[in-house]
């Protein structure tokens, strides 16, 4: 009976403590009085040393054998002589087999099938001055599509920290220039959170065009990469 006593004692206390505990220590604050937040933002641009590119064969006819026997062949066909430009096998790459065998009704009430089949490649050109090669090649070996030429950096290292700095001090800049208004002192840094805008092309890097002697006519542009960086700092009232 006196273990029984102590035990109930104990709880009551217990229970009384736990509703004295003020709420400023119950709960966690998560507020950071006295600072200003900004966005900063900075970007670089390079002129890119490396391209992509798909090329295609598609073909149409009745027997969906042949068809796809032909496409095949000419796919590899094209592969073979972009090998034989200097393009390794890890550059080319298979991104799309479609086939479609669609019926076709005759007027006398038959019907018989057309047979689609399409065989795309990518390729990645890592030699700028190859690519009106690459696009003539492909097309005089079989390929009769080309499209979704595009232009990029294969190490973006270099310009994300350039991009990095650049809205760094934007964003120092932008918070010196609020609390200059607020007539107070900027003071250390809280927090930064990165945030990287991705890479994209400038100009008309990817349009390629056709000129009057047949071949294609290329512009790279350049790539830039952009970066915002969000910057809390403390300051003094």
């Amino acid at each position: 009976m006196q273990i029984r006593k102590l035990s109930i004692i104990a709880l009551v206390l217990i229970s009384m403590m736990s509703f004295a505990i003020p709420t400023s220590f119950a709960q966690e604050d998560n507020t950071m009085p006295n600072t200003i937040t900004v966005n900063g933002s900075g970007s670089a641009t390079i002129e890119p040393d490396m391209a992509t590119l798909s090329v295609g064969v598609e073909m149409f006819g009745q027997d969906i054998l042949t068809v796809y026997g032909d496409v095949n062949t000419t796919i590899a066909q094209v592969m073979s002589a972009l090998e034989a430009l200097g393009i390794e096998d890890a550059d080319m790459r298979t991104v799309g087999l479609d086939v479609y065998v669609n019926p076709v009704q005759m007027g006398n009430g038959d019907s018989q099938s057309e047979t689609r089949i399409s065989n795309r490649i990518n390729i990645t050109i890592r030699d700028l001055s190859q690519i009106e090669t690459v696009i003539d090649t492909a097309i005089n070996n079989g390929a009769n599509s080309v499209f979704g030429l595009q232009f990029g950096v294969s190490d973006t290292s270099a310009l994300e920290s350039e991009a990095r700095s650049e809205a760094l001090t934007d964003a120092r800049s932008r918070a010196e220039e609020i609390a200059s208004n607020l007539g107070v002192e900027l003071g250390s840094v809280v927090s930064v959170v990165e945030q990287n805008n991705g890479n994209f092309p400038l100009g008309i890097g990817a349009n390629a065009m056709m000129d009057s002697g047949g071949g294609a006519v290329i512009e790279p542009g350049q790539v830039s990469v952009s970066m915002t960086m969000q910057v809390t700092f403390r300051f003094d009232s």
